[in-house]
């Protein structure tokens, strides 16, 4: 309880900060990144692709996996805790209710996340994955976005905007970069 008051407090201090400093992104579905001195690096946007079929790592005969092409992204940013400005058409709701930040995995010249498992006809229950979701912090930042922070290891991310019931849309426009 003591660290998230902290890690709370310390969110709030450091996005006061920013408020004089950082414009929101122009657009809805825009994601930028916050660098150390308070300058902003536009994400790479990518289309994400919903594909489903078999996940022999998690023993699913029917898993809904995101793929993104490249193996990497032109945004590079430092391992750590990191801060993202995202412009949303509403920041009413909780941004981990609207927001995603998938970690990929490199397959060929692809990065992709697993979403859901079905194991049907295992032992194993129907699951929704979240070995490729990062947990963040969220706050409103602005007239309609949200500022978030997680502490991510080198790898490859995205952001996703998630339609307002929460589920990703068919081709979702997916917010890319690389943690070196």
């Amino acid at each position: 309880m003591k660290k998230s008051l902290m890690t709370l407090f310390i969110m709030c201090t450091t996005f006061m900060g920013f408020s004089q400093s950082i414009k929101e992104p122009e657009f809805i579905g825009a994601v930028v990144a916050i660098k150390n001195d308070t300058s902003c690096l536009p994400t790479t946007k990518a289309f994400g692709e919903l594909r489903s079929g078999t996940s022999w790592k998690y023993n699913s005969w029917n898993a809904i996996s995101l793929y993104v092409d490249g193996n990497t992204s032109e945004c590079q940013l430092p391992a750590g805790t990191n801060q993202f400005i995202v412009r949303v058409g509403n920041n009413n709701n909780d941004p981990n209710a609207v927001l995603t930040i998938f970690r990929f995995d490199k397959k060929r010249n692809q990065r992709m996340a697993v979403l859901t498992l079905d194991n049907s006809g295992t032992i194993m229950a129907s699951k929704t994955i979240s070995d490729y979701k990062i947990m963040f912090e969220g706050a409103k930042y602005g007239e309609s976005s949200y500022i978030i922070q997680a502490n991510l290891k080198p790898g490859e991310y995205g952001i996703v905007i998630t339609q307002p019931d929460g589920v990703i849309g068919d081709h979702p426009i997916v917010s890319c970069f690389t943690v070196l």
